[in-house]
């Protein structure tokens, strides 16, 4: 048996492997993304997060929250010609998550988050590799008995 938030990474990695989205890429389940210098491939990495306790429901069982990061790496230059088809793949990897149930965690339901960066501009300026973090957050009813 797993921890509930590694069963919903699992989930997120095997949706991105199966979908058709613009640009190829290797999915890899990480708690620690590391995209070599060197490497030039373009990596996804979905990386769980601890979860908190978000309220009590009825005796014994409460509604936790869990977030996995899905991050997007690629080695390119500065230019619109290499970050936009970049950008493309973070839109439509948000759009295979928000708002929408997860295949191979029915229990899980997508809550909106709020207030978030979803591409690192230094990183792109400093080490010129385009980064992006697209945090997806699921609650899930457990019972404490």
């Amino acid at each position: 048996m797993s921890a509930i938030v590694v069963e919903i990474a699992e989930a997120v990695a095997d949706a991105l492997n199966g979908a058709s989205l613009s640009l190829p890429f290797t999915v890899e389940r990480a708690c620690v993304p590391v995209y070599e210098e060197t490497d030039s491939d373009l990596r996804v990495y979905v990386t769980p997060k601890p979860a908190v306790v978000v309220r009590p429901l009825a005796r014994g069982s409460a509604m936790y929250q869990y977030t996995v990061w899905v991050s997007i790496h690629k080695r390119c230059g500065r230019d619109n010609a290499e970050t936009d088809p970049l950008m493309m793949l973070s839109q439509e990897i948000s759009d295979l998550f928000v708002m929408k149930p997860l295949t191979g965690c029915p229990e899980a339901k997508n809550v909106p988050i709020e207030d978030h960066v979803p591409f690192i501009a230094s990183v792109l300026d400093d080490k010129g590799v385009f980064v992006a973090v697209l945090p997806f957050t699921y609650e899930v009813a457990r019972d404490l008995s």
